[in-house]
Order: C-alpha cells, then structure tokens, then sequence
C-alpha cells in the first residue's frame, strides 16, 4: 500500500505549527494579494482623475502613495499569514499591534496627499500671479501637518487600547503648564502671523534688521 504524500510531509511541518493545508491556503492569500494590488492601482489610475479635487494633481497624488500603498497590501498580507498560522483566531495583541500599523499608514497617505497637492499650490503661487503669498501657503501646510499628526497619534493611541478621554482631558488640564512652558514659541507664531497679514516682508525680499542684512528664505 502506498502512503499518501500529505500524510508523510505533514508529521514534519507539524513541528513547526504547519501542515499541507495552511501553507495552501497561504500561498493562494499570497496570489489574491497580489492580484487585488494589481487590481488597486489599475482602479486608482482610472477613477482618481475623475475626483474633481485631485483632477489636475492626479499624477502626483498616485506617484505619492503607490508605496505607501504597496507596503501596506504586504502588511495586509502579513497579518493573514499570522491568522492562518494561528488555525484561523486572532491574537490580542497582535491585533492591536497591526491596527496601530493600520492607523500609522492610514495618517500617513493623508499626509503624503496633502503635502503633494499643497507641494503643486505652492509652485503654481510661485510661478503665477503672486495672488496666494508663498508665506501663508508655508504655515497652512505647517499647521495642516500638525492637525494631521495629531489626529494620526489620537487614532493609534486608540488602536493601542488607550482610553482617550483620559488622555484628552490629562492633555486639557496639562495644557496650561505647556502654553506657559512654551510662551516663546507660541508668540513667535502669534509674530510670524503678524508679519504675515501685516504684509511687512516676503519670501524673497532683502531686509535689514539690527544691522543684518540678507534675503528672506522662510517666514
């Protein structure tokens, strides 16, 4: 009587928590990846054009994330290899572990969209009518950036199972203490506000101030 093959590999990827099946079922989850990727770009390509907010910055907005993109269908690939491992149940704390990494790449695909498009505003305002100062744009990206990091750690704090409301009202009651900490920094913002919109200088303008003189590079 012959001995069917399963049966003879099996004893020996058991050691290792594997048998025929699992690794099957992996290297089809490895091809239905891959192919939803391909799949993913081809329907990015196609619809985001058609978006009337990315329409003229479409190029450069699926040139951004196509990595970010990429990384994160293996993550997606990764955490379904574990699952299988796993005889199909998932871990606390590998769940959680991959949510952060979700929240991480989600926070971050919104930074690269917006920076790309504000990058294109910024060009266009230099090389067009001068009607957006290149100033303001600067501190609207700085301050989008900001919101947009600290949304990002409030997402993963939550993904981590950090109880947010405590975290929001210990960051009220300490938020005193650092505004008082860092009164420097926030009259220094309250100037560059203040130079701003009083139209004082500019980007690019020569200036002296205490008997230095130079060009101004950035407000």
């Amino acid at each position: 009587n012959t001995v069917p093959i399963v049966e003879v590999i099996n004893p020996f990827l058991e050691i290792y928590g594997l048998n025929i099946i699992k690794i099957s079922i992996i290297l089809v989850l490895i091809v239905m990846i891959y192919l939803f990727r391909r799949a993913f770009n081809i329907v990015l390509e196609r619809y985001i054009p058609k978006i009337n907010i990315f329409k003229e910055y479409s190029h450069e907005v699926i040139k951004s994330i196509q990595v970010t993109i990429d990384k994160l269908m293996i993550v997606i690939n990764i955490h379904m290899i574990i699952n299988v491992y796993n005889n199909f149940s998932s871990l606390g704390s590998v769940e959680r572990i991959f949510n952060i990494i979700y929240g991480f790449v989600f926070t971050l695909l919104i930074y690269k969209v917006i920076n790309t498009v504000a990058v294109i505003k910024l060009k266009q305002a230099s090389y067009g009518n001068g009607s957006i100062k290149n100033d303001l744009v600067n501190i609207g990206i700085k301050i989008v950036n900001f919101v947009i990091i600290i949304l990002g750690l409030l997402i993963m704090l939550f993904f981590a199972g950090v109880n947010l409301t405590a975290v929001l009202s210990g960051l009220g009651i300490g938020g005193f203490a650092v505004a008082f900490a860092a009164k420097d920094t926030i009259s220094n913002f309250f100037g560059t506000l203040s130079i701003l919109f009083s139209d004082v200088f500019s980007q690019g303008d020569w200036i002296a101030v205490d008997g230095h003189e130079g060009v101004v590079v950035e407000i």
